[in-house]
Protein backbone atom coordinates (compact mmCIF):
# COMPACT_ATOMS: atom_id res chain seq x y z
CA UNK A 1 0.00 0.00 0.00
CA UNK A 2 1.24 3.51 -0.85
CA UNK A 3 -0.22 6.68 0.88
CA UNK A 4 0.94 9.81 -0.58
CA UNK A 5 -0.11 13.23 1.00
CA UNK A 6 -2.24 15.65 -0.46
CA UNK A 7 -0.25 18.69 -0.55
CA UNK A 8 2.69 19.53 0.97
CA UNK A 9 3.08 19.22 4.88
CA UNK A 10 4.64 22.37 6.01
CA UNK A 11 5.93 20.70 9.32
CA UNK A 12 6.29 17.44 10.70
CA UNK A 13 3.19 15.08 11.28
CA UNK A 14 3.44 13.73 14.84
CA UNK A 15 1.31 10.71 13.80
CA UNK A 16 3.28 10.27 10.63
CA UNK A 17 6.11 7.78 12.04
CA UNK A 18 5.01 4.66 13.86
CA UNK A 19 4.35 1.23 13.46
CA UNK A 20 3.25 -1.63 15.21
CA UNK A 21 5.34 -5.15 16.55
CA UNK A 22 3.23 -7.30 13.88
CA UNK A 23 3.93 -4.81 11.12
CA UNK A 24 8.12 -4.83 11.48
CA UNK A 25 7.64 -8.44 11.81
CA UNK A 26 5.71 -8.65 8.47
CA UNK A 27 8.30 -6.27 6.75
CA UNK A 28 11.34 -7.96 8.11
CA UNK A 29 13.06 -5.31 7.79
CA UNK A 30 15.49 -3.57 10.91
CA UNK A 31 14.48 0.08 11.43
CA UNK A 32 17.12 0.58 14.12
CA UNK A 33 18.77 3.18 12.54
CA UNK A 34 15.97 5.38 12.47
CA UNK A 35 14.38 4.35 15.60
CA UNK A 36 13.60 7.86 17.71
CA UNK A 37 12.00 5.56 20.73
CA UNK A 38 9.84 2.56 21.39
CA UNK A 39 6.95 2.14 23.06
CA UNK A 40 5.79 0.08 25.91
CA UNK A 41 3.29 1.70 28.06
CA UNK A 42 0.34 2.84 27.75
CA UNK A 43 -2.64 4.52 29.45
CA UNK A 44 -6.26 4.89 29.27
CA UNK A 45 -8.83 7.20 30.50
CA UNK A 46 -12.16 8.01 30.08
CA UNK A 47 -12.73 11.72 30.93
CA UNK A 48 -8.95 11.98 32.10
CA UNK A 49 -9.72 10.28 35.19
CA UNK A 50 -9.00 6.82 36.66
CA UNK A 51 -6.74 5.67 34.10
CA UNK A 52 -5.84 2.18 33.18
CA UNK A 53 -1.87 1.35 32.78
CA UNK A 54 -0.23 -0.81 30.66
CA UNK A 55 2.80 -1.78 30.98
CA UNK A 56 4.98 -4.45 28.63
CA UNK A 57 8.60 -6.24 28.50
CA UNK A 58 8.60 -4.91 25.13
CA UNK A 59 8.30 -2.38 22.77
CA UNK A 60 4.20 -2.72 21.33
CA UNK A 61 5.00 0.34 18.85
CA UNK A 62 8.28 1.72 17.03
CA UNK A 63 8.33 6.12 16.62
CA UNK A 64 10.31 7.72 14.18
CA UNK A 65 10.25 11.25 12.25
CA UNK A 66 8.35 10.51 9.33
CA UNK A 67 11.10 12.00 7.13
CA UNK A 68 13.59 9.62 8.35
CA UNK A 69 10.91 6.84 7.10
CA UNK A 70 10.75 8.44 3.79
CA UNK A 71 14.54 8.33 3.41
CA UNK A 72 14.52 4.54 4.85
CA UNK A 73 11.81 3.59 2.14
CA UNK A 74 13.53 6.02 -1.24
CA UNK A 75 16.87 4.08 -0.11
CA UNK A 76 15.57 0.63 -0.59
CA UNK A 77 13.98 1.68 -4.09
Amino acid sequence: MLLLEKTKMVREKPCGGAISVKAKHLLGLSFTAIVEDEINRLSLTHGLSDPLEISLDFPWLTWWKESALTSFWWSRL
